[in-house]
């Protein structure tokens, strides 16, 4: 599901599609407001609530992107700054580890002392 190929997720035949679809229906979600409802859900939601697979979590990271890998861009060398999702109540400033997902598709994860402090937004995946 491409951004040019689809209308968004629930215009196709897939389950997840079928699934995120009717529950955006369901909340009242506008076409204008949907790209930004899937990506609020973040990769995790997508698995748990449509039983997302891989190849559908690639499609909904698709769909939502903005392209900006923030673990290729520091691969590359330069410092990486991106926004962050459901950041811990109470954290400050200072250092953090990101923790690639491994080979499945998953939340990239912001962990403070082996805590996790926040996540990456699907859209910057």
């Amino acid at each position: 599901m491409s951004q040019g190929s689809h209308a968004g997720p629930g215009s196709g035949s897939s389950s997840p599609d079928s699934r995120l679809g009717r529950a955006a229906a369901e909340t009242g979600i506008g076409s204008g407001e949907l790209r930004a409802w899937v990506t609020d859900q973040q990769i995790d939601g997508w698995i748990t609530a449509y039983k997302a697979n891989t190849y559908e979590v690639e499609d909904l990271l698709d769909y939502v992107s903005t392209p900006a890998n923030p673990l290729n861009q520091l691969l590359r060398g330069p410092p990486v700054t991106t926004p962050l999702a459901r950041v811990g109540p109470g954290n400050v400033n200072g250092p953090v580890t990101l923790t690639h997902p491994g080979t499945k598709p998953a939340t990239i994860r912001v962990d403070r002392n082996g805590n996790q402090i926040a996540a990456i937004p699907a859209a910057r995946h």
